[in-house]
This record gives structure tokens, C-alpha cells and sequence, in this order.
């Protein structure tokens, strides 16, 4: 799913600016089926915006399995709807499949409101022990790249590649699985459908 409930001002997906597409278990299994019989990752990551907004997450998880028996899976997710997906331990058990949440913030309102998901998620490791669940503090390497909102978003232009190169999280070989093609870089996979929705300056179009 493109759609998040929280809005990031990092989030390299745009998932900050109003998307809600939500990506059919049909078009997924067409996307990675363009791939699963030519390459085999290490590492295959279900994200988006926010999974858990999406009522066929646990079918995913399955689905990806199927297509990719011998890949390490990992679920990255805020957090806030996991008590929606009732089905979901079973099936990260089934799959050997990750679960990584992504913690925001480290201030009491921000715990206060995370009370729903720490409680499923104490919950789910009491009733099963083996369930691989990790939290993950990712305010701590907020990155900004790039300047405004909307309409009004703009690139950074100090012409620094090396030291944006140094910056960037896709370096590592981080590639993007998106509308069946696979993107070197998560923004510029993007980018187009940003563009589509908002008025973006001319300075985007190189």
C-alpha cells in the first residue's frame, strides 16, 4: 500500500503526501513474478506506506513465500494496526518471516500512543515464543532529502554528489520491486506517480 497514517517528512516512498493506492494481491503477484524465476535476493522486504492498512497483509506474506521458497522475508511496519491481522503470527511462523517495527519517536506522548501495538506485540511473543519480532528506532537516522511539501517540493541543489551519495539509504543495494520493475532507487520509482498528483517545479524533470 502507498497510504501510511503517519507522515514521515523523510519517507523516501512519498507515502507523506497523500497516496492510497492500495496494490491488489493480483498486481503483486504479477510484479514479483517478473522476477522470482531470475533472481533469487537475500532479502525480500514487505513495506510501503504501511502494510498493516492493508486487509490481505497475511496473504502477502504467504504469496511471497510461494514465489520465493529459498529468500529471507521481513515485514517492516509502524506497528499501529497489527492487532487487525489476527492471523499474522501464524503466518510469519509458517514462512519464517521477520517483523520488524519501526519506533518513531522517543518521547512519552509517543509511547503513550504506541501502548496498543507494544501490548499486541508482548501479546503475540508470550503466545509464540519463536515469532522473530525486532524493534527498530529509526528516529535515530532521520535523513531530509529533499526540501517542501506538495507542490512546493523542491531537490536539494548544492551539487555535492559524493557527499549525497554518502547520505543515500539506497546505496547498500537497496532496490525497489515497483510496478513490476526493479528500481535501483526508491525515489526515483516514485517520482513519477509524485509527479502525477502534484504540480511539481521543472527542476524535478531531469
Amino acid at each position: 500500500t502507498y497510504a501510511c497514517n503517519y507522515t514521515c517528512e523523510s519517507c523516501g516512498h512519498f507515502s507523506n503526501h497523500g497516496h492510497n493506492k492500495i496494490l491488489s494481491l493480483d498486481e503483486g503477484r504479477e510484479w514479483m513474478s517478473n522476477w522470482n524465476t531470475k533472481i533469487n535476493p537475500k532479502l525480500f522486504v514487505i513495506m510501503g506506506g504501511e502494510p498493516t492498512l492493508h486487509k490481505d497483509l497475511v496473504e502477502y506474506v504467504y504469496m511471497t513465500r510461494e514465489l520465493w521458497p529459498n529468500t529471507k522475508i521481513e515485514i517492516i511496519s509502524n506497528g499501529s494496526f497489527l492487532h487487525q491481522h489476527s492471523e499474522l503470527p501464524k503466518a510469519m511462523l509458517d514462512t519464517d518471516t521477520t517483523l520488524q517495527v519501526s519506533l518513531h519517536d522517543n518521547s512519552e506522548e509517543y509511547k503513550k500512543r504506541s501502548a496498543i501495538k507494544i501490548k499486541t506485540i508482548k501479546d503475540w511473543k508470550k503466545q509464540y515464543p519463536k515469532l522473530k519480532i525486532q524493534l527498530s528506532p529509526v528516529y535515530d537516522y532521520w535523513l531530509q532529502i529533499y526540501r517542501g511539501y506538495g507542490n512546493n517540493m523542491v531537490p536539494y541543489e548544492d551539487n555535492d554528489y559524493e557527499k549525497s551519495w554518502e547520505n543515500c539509504f539506497c546505496k547498500q543495494g537497496s532496490f525497489k520491486l515497483h510496478e513490476g520493475n526493479i528500481y535501483k532507487c526508491a525515489l526515483l520509482a516514485y517520482l513519477p506517480m509524485q509527479a502525477k498528483k502534484y504540480n511539481l517545479s521543472e527542476k524535478w524533470d531531469h
